[in-house]
């Protein structure tokens, strides 16, 4: 089952050869630490990076990264604004698709927080709003129908089929209530309960409520469900719904890599950047190599293992292993590497240097919303 979030995660070290050669020094600095802070989740400290970046140097890029920023702390009304200055500054940027789909998600998400409570508040001297007269009373909505019997041992599965419109017209609701039956029947509840939770966290099919999906999440990782562990260790890595607490964070998603190779990507990372455990390159690498060998997630973790054998972390240098690496990775979809493939052409490093192969390479990896690929152009 494939999640926005792998793809949207970014674990891999910024490079400086993305930044051109005429790129002041403190600019160059900004951007590596907005990006180091962005990598390990930490996006508000990304944000003010980025914002100061940009400052210095109005490169439109920057505009994608604050935008980006923004949608990563909850402030859907600032990512709109942001990614539509992204666009009007760059009106040929090769992931314009991309960028409109996010305006189109963020918008909704802003909608949605005005017209809940806890909402957008109103300026304070705004003349409060005469009292509305009670609601007339309404006969109580029927539930969205399951049958059991469609989802039986796979609730969760059927699910996510809907909630992503996999064959079937996409149906939020739907999905919530075969996740929800799923969720309550003594067998087979923790697939479905991980599920659950993220419809919680994303306000799909139900109400926002962060608590709730950190509980679920819980359920799902206490039920050996690999998804469940890594979403977890997600939330109180980030202090989404739970306070922060990255050892903690390390640890779920340590037990998803171990259960069923779901983030070991991240959960290396963590460790070659010693980010709530202890640095070890070499348990790094290991962590890297069970991803990059399990078929179904193999594209994030290959791409890090790559960056290992391209730096010598944990394992010996070697260069063309990166190339093969990266290569894996940005044919399984992972952006990031796409975007080491593209440097590699670019510098000739461990592969015959290709101009034209680089450009092919930074604009799939730019359409894909890596920045730093587009700051290449």
């Amino acid at each position: 089952m494939s999640h926005v979030r792998v793809v949207i995660l970014l674990v891999v070290a910024c490079s400086t050869r993305a930044l051109a050669d005429a790129t002041p020094a403190k600019v160059r600095k900004l951007y590596d630490a907005g990006i180091t802070h962005y990598n390990l989740g930490e996006f508000k400290e990304a944000l003010t990076d980025f914002t100061e970046a940009y400052r210095l140097k109005h490169d439109p890029v920057f505009l994608f990264d604050i935008a980006q920023s923004y949608r990563q702390i909850g402030d859907a009304e600032s990512a709109a604004r942001e990614y539509r200055a992204y666009l009007r500054e760059s009106p040929t940027a090769p992931n314009r698709a991309d960028v409109e789909k996010l305006i189109e998600a963020v918008d909704a998400a802003a909608a949605t927080k005005r017209v809940q409570p806890g909402g957008v508040r109103p300026p304070a001297d705004a003349v409060p709003p005469a009292a509305p007269p009670p609601p007339a009373a309404q006969p109580p909505q029927p539930p969205v129908s399951v049958d059991a019997a469609i989802c039986s041992g796979d609730c969760g599965g059927r699910s996510w089929t809907l909630h992503e419109g996999i064959g079937v017209p996409r149906d939020y609701a739907k999905a919530f209530a075969l996740a929800q039956h799923g969720c309550e029947i003594s067998e087979f509840t923790s697939q479905p309960c991980q599920v659950l939770g993220y419809y919680y966290e994303m306000g799909h099919g139900v109400a926002q409520d962060l608590p709730r999906a950190v509980a679920l999440y819980r359920k799902g990782c206490d039920g050996r469900e690999a998804w469940g562990c890594f979403h977890l260790g997600w939330s109180y890595f980030n202090g989404v719904g739970v306070n922060k607490d990255p050892a903690m964070g390390a640890r779920y998603i340590g037990q998803g890599c171990e259960m069923g190779s779901v983030g070991c990507g991240t959960i290396s990372w963590m460790l070659h950047e010693g980010t709530g455990v202890p640095r070890d390159y070499t348990r790094a690498v290991a962590l890297a190599q069970r991803g990059c060998d399990i078929k179904e997630f193999a594209s994030q973790p290959c791409q890090v293992l790559g960056v290992y054998y391209e730096l010598g972390h944990g394992v010996p240098r070697d260069l063309a292993r990166a190339v093969a690496l990266y290569r894996q990775g940005c044919e399984g979809g992972e952006g990031w590497g796409c975007a080491h493939l593209g440097w590699s052409y670019l510098n000739g490093a461990g592969v015959t240097k290709d101009a034209v192969e680089a450009r092919r390479l930074l604009d799939k990896a730019c359409a894909m919303a890596i920045p730093m690929a587009c700051a290449q152009h």
